[in-house]
């Protein structure tokens, strides 16, 4: 894509200061940032020329202050306001004009005009307009008519002056251009508005756009324009970025805070290279600067229909997310060898799976080229895994600064006395470009010019950025009122994803004028994405909180009338994303458990992938409702408003989720009733029924009942292969639930095959980095590891954790999951300080997450107590090992296999401790549980056996042991190839008996 040079629409304000100070404060903060929008999206570069102030004092003691008017004038042409009031002006004298040995010589009608006694207002009116025959299209005048209000000041004129005011009213009357009269800065705003978009139209008439990539390209390009006005680049940094599109690097890193010009530079460095490279197409895109989601779909499209346009391809763009995926390496490896250049700007902007970029293909061409920007934190932190070369940007020296007020000043036609702006450029704080450009926007907006150093001085005295806005709050709200402004900024600060404009309209009752008004005069600070009005930057999210919300109760009542607001909507996605989180930050807890518990919106919203959303709701409601009890009741009432179908598959989604929860108790009662039903309703050959059959089966694995759940999930994986096939996203979900039960009853050659072939699937149905291809990629992990495998175990976990900080964050169960793996890995391979870091993580990321109560918060604290206990912190240990029991006796009840594996875990850490009578008790416990629930020759009965024969042996129960280690012999004997795991801890029971007694050796020898 080449660049076009934008042209500049400049527009001379004309007219006396004092009296019509409120109408040129109207338009400079309400009319013109409006127009700027406009000329903007065209490709436009809208500046005003208001010379309130501008004009250093050593402009008036050169004579510049005429000369510049009408130079600025020459500049502006054909745009000219002349606004009339009830002054006549200022008057210069014979002096004022022969300090400038120019102005005479270029201009011989001054003398005349100084001699007759004329005001500047009157020159600029007369050399713009009333004396010229120059063609002035975007020329108006606007004519005060009003008396003043008692209240407003009286300005003193002589009779003269009122005399020469009233001639030049007449003259502008008489002058055949358009004039408007106004009683009030918002009639006046009105007509400058309408009169200079009906300029710009027949002038620069908006372009015909025939194609999504011309509009997606002019929106970006509008963005661009905004942030590289007056951005001053440093030669290093362009320098670096030229070196690394002439390389062979892969994609470069920028990096720095929020603030630091990351958008500028790219914005800027874009068009640099650009118009002096035209043989290079480059593709700037910024990332939530226009309407676009926060996924990667808009990107990747972008992209997309760049290389068809360069390549000149006739393929049709993709249509779906993952096909643009596949298709995105395919058509860049087609692009010739003419460069292609792609920028992307705000990575942290994206969702964490589309951020880390897995999208991406892993081997570009040499003739792509990729610079990429974002924020530190997580983005950042996962881009960092690749090895990938980075750039950080520095804060802006004391020279940069000067130059960047000098350079955005003049844009505007202002300038500051050289003291003024060295102690602008000398103060720390405006090393930020973000502090920076806020001060300088705010002191061109500001219209009293003997008032300015004081403005200076009140910025310069902020603590910090966040403090600065918390000062430009406090004059948009002088703009706009400060009621209206206060609830803008709580509701945009409140809102989960954004706020939309109609919800906005809604909540202030604003008209859709009103409101754009508002929004497009703080564009610089607001971005409007995908239609959600956010925050640009941090800084200002950050000043919100400290102005408005600097208490608990305030962000509760911020949210809450969100929340209340949300109760009112239909039902929909945009609510069902809001409503839920409004509610319980707000604290209205009745009424998230009310929703929670709507049966229609759960079916809707309550999905697989949206599961852990619904415990974290739950979570917010601290434990003050019954979870079970609510959702039964709910369904009581909705059956006897539904069919017994309709009530039977309402009970199988209640109840997988009940699974996700935990509670398999209150599952197995909800599924138990439901699955008759929709088996007799369905079929054999119907999908629900497989899922129904998948679902109970799911149940009996989280009850321990291995070989029922083998039976129901291999019929419900048959069927789900006869309805899709084997190549199939749901067969693969199948055979992840198959494969885990068959794990756990030590069939692990089986249950590889399965994990295996579901992983296959995923990666080319879904691509590395989808959470369902991270959870089979962790089963195949698991076996590595069960199978003694550690180091490949290791390496499989820790790309799982990479990918799944990359695409999920660490907010996301997965997440958890990996690193509790990677934990355990980590520790068989003796690396035990690591595996406890990372098992501290894992655990208060799964607590986080799913809640004190959720099993998997089980198997954390047991392998956290396990890593201790390897390490020496024995008593550390224990109250982590007790915890699990507790938890499992709540959640599972005594008789349960995961109940026994803490008690396992506990018994194992007594012995040790050398507490052998209490050991025994807690294994002889758990041993009977696993005998009954999974069998004598199960890996975990065998294991269970060896403890505790070795607890009897530390306590001197020799009989009691041998007996034990018997058993376990006899059962290695009958058939060690039908059970793997026996075989590992054969040779752990070979170093018990080897290090027992000389006794307890002689008893067994002779056995």
């Amino acid at each position: 894509m080449q660049f076009e040079q934008p042209q500049n629409i400049r527009v001379f304000v004309s007219s006396t200061f004092v009296d019509l100070f409120h109408e040129r404060e109207y338009l400079v903060k309400r009319i013109f940032p409006e127009i700027r929008h406009v000329c903007r999206e065209r490709g436009l570069l809208f500046t005003e020329v208001d010379l309130r102030w501008g004009l250093t004092y050593e402009d008036s003691g050169f004579g510049r202050v005429i000369s510049t008017c009408l130079q600025e004038i020459d500049r502006c042409r054909p745009f000219f306001i002349g606004i009339l009031g009830d002054r006549y002006g200022w008057i210069p004298e014979f002096s004022d004009i022969h300090k400038n040995a120019f102005l005479v010589e270029e201009h011989h009608w001054i003398e005349e005009a100084v001699l007759e006694g004329a005001s500047l207002v009157e020159m600029e009116f007369n050399y713009a307009v009333l004396n010229t025959h120059e063609s002035m299209p975007g020329a108006s005048f606007y004519i005060l008519d009003r008396e003043p209000a008692s209240d407003q000041p009286k300005f003193e004129q002589t009779e003269l002056s009122d005399n020469k005011l009233e001639r030049l009213r007449e003259r502008i009357y008489d002058c055949k251009r358009p004039v408007r009269t106004f009683k009030t800065p918002e009639e006046l705003g009105a007509q400058v508005r309408e009169d200079l978009l009906r300029a710009i139209d027949v002038l620069y008439p908006a372009k015909n756009e025939r194609s999504p990539l011309a509009r997606e390209r002019r929106l970006h390009e509008a963005f661009s324009i905004s942030r590289r006005q007056a951005y001053v680049a440093r030669q290093e940094t362009l320098q670096k970025l030229n070196d690394h599109v002439t390389s062979d690097a892969p994609p470069l890193i920028v990096h720095a805070d929020s603030g630091f010009g990351k958008s500028a530079l790219l914005a800027y460095w874009g068009r640099f290279y650009a118009q002096r490279h035209p043989e290079v197409s480059v593709v700037t895109h910024f990332i939530g600067s226009v309407s676009s989601d926060a996924g990667h779909e808009s990107l990747l499209r972008r992209i997309l229909m760049e290389t068809k346009d360069l390549l000149h391809l006739e393929d049709a763009i993709p249509d779906t997310l993952n096909e643009m995926e596949l298709a995105l390496g395919e058509w860049l490896a087609k692009v010739p060898e003419q460069k292609l250049v792609l920028v992307i700007d705000a990575l942290n902007q994206l969702e964490p799976r589309a951020a880390g970029l897995e999208w991406l293909p892993q081997h570009l061409p040499s003739n792509v080229r990729i610079i990429l920007s974002t924020t530190p934190g997580p983005t950042l932190d996962a881009l960092r895994t690749r090895g990938w070369p980075e750039y950080e940007l520095q804060p802006l020296t004391f020279k940069d600064r000067e130059a960047m007020i000098t350079r955005f000043l003049s844009e505007f036609h202002k300038a500051l006395p050289l003291s003024e702006c060295q102690q602008i450029a000398r103060d720390d704080k405006t090393a930020s470009p973000l502090f920076l450009r806020t001060l300088l926007e705010e002191l061109r907006l500001f219209g009293a010019y003997e008032r300015l150093d004081e403005r200076i001085r009140y910025y310069l005295s902020t603590d910090d950025t966040s403090d600065l806005f918390q000062r430009v709050l406090d004059r948009i709200e002088d703009d706009f009122g400060e009621d209206l402004i206060h609830r803008l900024m709580t509701l945009v600060w409140a809102s989960r994803s954004g706020l939309t404009e109609d919800d906005f309209l809604s909540l202030t009752r604003l008209t859709r004028a009103g409101a754009s008004q508002l929004l497009i005069a703080l564009e610089y600070h607001l971005v409007q994405r995908q239609g959600y009005i956010r925050f640009f930057h941090d800084h200002l999210n950050e000043a919100v909180e400290r102005k408005y919300l600097a208490d608990d109760e305030s962000r509760r009542k911020a949210h809450a009338e969100l929340g209340k607001f949300y109760l009112t909507e239909p039902s929909s996605e945009r609510r069902a994303s809001e409503l839920p989180y409004q509610l319980g930050e707000g604290g209205m807890l009745e009424e998230l458990r009310d929703w929670l518990v709507d049966i229609p919106e759960f079916m809707r919203y309550a999905t697989e992938d949206e599961q852990w959303r619904f415990i974290g709701y739950w979570l917010k409601l601290d434990g003050k409702y019954d979870r079970a009890k609510s959702y039964e009741d709910a369904l009581d009432e909705y059956k006897s408003n539904h069919t017994e179908v309709e009530h039977a598959l309402a009970l199988e989604h209640v109840g997988r989720f009940m699974i996700a929860c935990g509670d398999s108790a209150t599952a197995e009662k909800m599924l138990s009733i439901a699955l008759p039903i929709i088996e007799s309703k369905f079929g054999e050959e119907d999908v629900r029924t497989a899922e129904s059959i998948t679902t109970y089966g799911e149940l009996m694995h989280a009850l321990g009942k291995y070989s029922e759940a083998e039976n129901l999930l291999s019929r419900g994986l048959q069927m789900f292969e006869k309805i899709y096939g084997t190549d199939n996203l749901r067969v693969a979900k199948a055979l992840d639930t198959l494969g885990a039960t068959l794990h756990s009853q030590g069939a692990y050659m089986n249950a590889e095959n399965a994990w295996r072939r579901s992983l296959h699937v995923r990666e080319e149905r879904l691509g590395l980095s989808h959470p369902d291809t991270l959870e089979a990629l962790l089963n195949v992990g698991v076996m590595l590891y069960s199978t003694q495998s550690y180091s490949g175990a290791a390496e499989i976990f820790e790309i799982a954790s990479a990918r799944a900080l990359q695409s999920l964050g660490k907010g996301h169960p997965t997440y958890s999951y990996a690193i509790s793996n990677l934990a355990a890995a980590k520790l068989a391979l003796n690396e035990r300080e690591e595996a406890i870091r990372l098992y501290r993580i894992a655990l208060k990321s799964m607590e986080k997450v799913l809640g004190a109560t959720h099993p998997q918060r089980i198997q954390s604290l047991l392998s956290l107590g396990t890593a201790l206990k390897m390490n020496g912190n024995l008593e550390e240990a224990e109250e982590y090992c007790i915890q699990a029991l507790n938890s499992a006796k709540l959640i599972h009840g005594i008789e349960h296999p995961i109940t026994a594996k803490t008690q396992l875990n506990l018994g194992q850490l007594l012995t040790e401790q050398g507490r052998n009578n209490e050991a025994s008790e807690v294994l002889s416990t758990a041993l009977q549980t696993f005998k009954n629930s999974l069998g004598s020759h199960h890996a975990s009965t065998i294991r269970t056996s060896i403890a505790l024969a070795g607890s009897y042996h530390r306590s001197g129960k020799h009989h009691e042991a041998v007996t034990l280690y018997e058993a376990f012999l006899d059962k290695y004997d009958e058939g060690p190839e039908n059970n793997q795991k026996a075989r590992s801890f054969y040779e752990d029971s070979l170093k018990l008996i080897r290090e027992g007694d000389r006794a307890l050796r002689n008893t067994i020898s002779s056995a």
